[in-house]
């Protein structure tokens, strides 16, 4: 799996959770021994959790517990914006990272940066409290909806229906565990009843995250499709 560019264990897990988990999923309490056998070693091999732990999870892994279980005989953590960063936990038995190792590593040189620009580029000075990312910009959100995930996909498609103009661009990250990329792409064919759907989305995968596109090399193929956007 190693040897393999990210391009192609990408399609493969993308043909994995479409084609082989779903459906297993649907009756894995009554799969086969052999199936679901099958099953975890697959799953195993594309996500490099153990067997066992896969099969005493009942193939449900959670975020929070894959960040934690992926490297613990390593007693290391992985990041959840960027999967390639590293972290230690106080306590390697846990069952979730005790903060995220990418975020960690991205806040501190992003806020004196910013502060530096600010005060000294700009001169502007000020006692409020600036938040870099998330924290008391997030929080007080109002998701409006109740026992579930925030899904803003009926109200883009209604708004798409209205403004016939409307196209939607889509960044994400290979290593970015924060948005899942497939999910993107399962609301894109959700909408293929639309004639003309193919050219209103525009899903671009980058190495990293969002965070991350002021680089030159991610920044050019982020324009490169945001170009097709306004064509």
């Amino acid at each position: 799996m190693q040897a393999r560019s990210i391009e192609q264990v990408t399609q493969e897990s993308r043909q994995f959770a479409a084609n082989e988990f779903m459906p297993a999923m649907m009756r894995i309490d009554t799969l086969p021994d052999a199936e679901r056998g099958e099953l975890a070693d697959k799953f195993s091999s594309l996500t490099g959790l153990s067997r066992d732990f896969i099969e005493r999870a009942n193939f449900r892994v959670d975020l929070d517990r894959f960040q934690k279980e992926l490297l613990r005989s390593e007693r290391r953590t992985t990041g959840r914006l960027d999967s390639r960063f590293k972290g230690i936990d106080r306590d390697a038995a846990g069952e979730s990272p005790d903060s995220d190792p990418s975020m960690n590593a991205i806040r501190p040189p992003y806020t004196a940066a910013f502060n530096a620009y600010v005060r000294g580029e700009l001169g502007f000075k000020t006692d409020t409290e600036y938040y870099i990312l998330g924290g008391g910009v997030s929080s007080p959100w109002n998701w409006n909806v109740a026992n579930g995930y925030a899904d803003t996909s009926i109200r883009m498609k209604d708004a798409m229906a209205k403004n016939p103009y409307m196209k939607i661009f889509m960044a994400q990250g290979y290593y970015d565990m924060a948005t899942p990329f497939l999910c993107c792409r399962i609301y894109r064919i959700s909408d293929e009843s639309r004639p003309d759907a193919s050219n209103k989305y525009f899903i671009c995968l980058l190495r990293s995250g969002t965070y991350d596109v002021h680089r030159e090399k991610v920044a050019g193929q982020a324009n490169r499709r945001c170009h097709g956007i306004y064509q």
